[in-house]
């Protein structure tokens, strides 16, 4: 079997292109692997991005509700000492309150107990008693007396006790609303406590995975580059043995390959049966016809 220039028979040089363009065929294939994988990383990315854009929107809101009960906060602790003042009000008046009513009590039980001590003089006994006109008269006004200033006191009791009746509603409900805002301000810290623990876990989870993803795609993408250089090498290796087969000696006769190693060509009939470019039918081509750029050295 005739050789090459390099040594190598017809049929080993087929071999070897076989085997180039299959490593070949392998690359691409890895490559494009590597693509795909690239453009899921590249998609992984793309959600986490989506993901992160609505969380900063979820925070965004946050804030506001944080802002919103920050003012609430301050209204609170407006209406907290507030309501404190007025418990402190209430109370300093139902204390005042109880000290006139004990005062009145005291003097009621006073007037009570003098009654009771000189008797209850009714009028018939005041008009048969009394020595004269002006000592009935006199008697009958200290009866009218009594029984006045009597009304009065129990007048005033009842009208303190009613008053701190009320003083005592307006303290109770003063409290219930104390405790009610401070109750109400403590869950709602609680509840933006607890979202922006989550908020944060969440968020720091997305950078991980944002950062993991980042880091994959960019391996990805030097691995990329690495195997489409390796690929022009395979392919350049491929178009050379290309050329040794095609510069391959005929010892049968005395042509060879008209065109140098690495010229770029085109085979535009190949050697055997064809139709005759003449129109004569279908003839033998006993060549192989090149078409080649002007220039190049035959």
């Amino acid at each position: 079997i005739p050789l090459s220039a390099e040594g190598a028979t017809y049929d080993e040089l087929q071999d070897s292109l076989e085997k180039a363009k299959a490593v070949y065929n392998a690359a691409v294939a890895e490559r494009k692997n590597a693509q795909n994988r690239l453009s899921e990383l590249e998609a992984l990315i793309k959600d986490i991005d989506n993901k992160r854009y609505a969380l900063e929107v979820q925070y965004a809101i946050l804030e506001e509700k944080i802002a919103y009960i920050q003012k609430e906060q301050e209204i609170t602790d407006s209406l907290i000492a507030a309501y404190t003042e007025r418990q402190e009000y209430y109370s300093g008046l139902i204390e005042e309150q109880q000290a006139q009513l004990d005062e009145m009590l005291e003097l009621y039980a006073t007037v009570l107990r003098y009654s009771y001590e000189h008797g209850d003089t009714s009028t018939f006994a005041i008009i048969f008693n009394s020595s004269d006109f002006t000592q009935f008269l006199s008697r009958l006004q200290y009866f009218d007396n009594i029984i006045e200033y009597n009304d009065t006191i129990v007048g005033s009791l009842k009208k303190i006790e009613a008053e701190m009746t009320e003083l005592q509603g307006q303290y109770d409900s003063a409290l219930d609303n104390l405790t009610y805002y401070t109750e109400m301000l403590s869950d709602q810290q609680s509840e933006v406590a607890e979202t922006q623990a989550a908020m944060d876990a969440i968020a720091a989870e997305y950078d991980l995975l944002y950062g993991e993803y980042l880091k994959s795609a960019e391996a990805e993408q030097d691995l990329i580059a690495e195997m489409k250089a390796d690929e022009e090498i395979l392919y350049q290796s491929i178009k050379d043995i290309e050329n040794q087969i095609l510069n391959y000696e005929n010892n049968v006769s005395d042509f060879r390959w008209p065109l140098e190693v690495g010229v770029w060509y085109t085979v535009t009939s190949y050697y055997g049966w064809r139709v005759d470019p003449l129109g004569r039918g279908y003839k033998f081509h006993s060549g192989i016809d090149i078409a080649a750029g002007g220039g190049n050295k035959v």
